[in-house]
């Protein structure tokens, strides 16, 4: 029947997996990682037992998420804001209609930029600490080291080369990952369905 936690609400009510089943045990994965908890913990207080029902209220706010994050994630050195995109990512898994779920490749594309978007502020912030040292360290403005390195590009703007998509077209003005399709059940190549 599936590891307790991690099964996904139609696989428990009607014992049929879906394209999308996996991705509900991958937001639970997610979870666990944001908050340091066990998908079910009968330890915790009422009503926080369930890790995704108990989070599922909280991902919306930063207050909410700023409560439930696991203080050893890593803060400041992982910025808030990716954090924040990666607890959207999970709360779009999480999803109890299958429908609003993502798909697996649209959740690692996500997560890809929300690396790579980690990557670009940790490069550019320690360009800036070296032309701090350097303007320290010389008493004057500094050489110009900046301008030598240019801006990386905007994920904002920029196609995906692997799908086509922008970062803009995936996430809406709200920063949640737009769904592009829907999901439907399994199929085998020959036209057959597994169950």
């Amino acid at each position: 029947m599936g590891t307790f936690g991690y099964v996904v609400p139609e696989y428990a009510m009607t014992g049929h997996l879906l394209v999308k089943s996996d991705v509900y045990s991958y937001g639970v994965v997610l979870l666990e990682l944001l908050t340091g908890r066990k998908p079910v913990d009968m330890m915790q207080p009422p009503g926080q037992e369930n890790l995704v029902s108990w989070t599922r209220s909280l991902l919306t706010s930063r207050e909410g998420l700023e409560a439930i994050i696991d203080q050893s994630l890593g803060q400041p050195e992982i910025p808030f804001d990716s954090i924040a995109k990666v607890a959207a990512i999970a709360s779009m898994c999480v999803q109890p209609e299958v429908s609003h779920r993502p798909f697996m490749g649209e959740v690692v594309q996500a997560l890809k930029l929300v690396c790579n978007e980690a990557k670009e502020l940790n490069f550019v912030a320690s360009l800036t600490q070296d032309e701090n040292r350097a303007e320290s360290s010389f008493g004057g403005e500094g050489s110009g080291r900046m301008a030598r390195y240019p801006l990386l590009p905007s994920y904002d703007s920029e196609p995906d080369t692997e799908r086509g998509l922008s970062v803009s077209e995936m996430f809406t003005g709200s920063g949640r990952l737009e769904r592009q399709s829907n999901s439907g059940p399994l199929a085998s190549g020959r036209g057959k369905r597994f169950w």
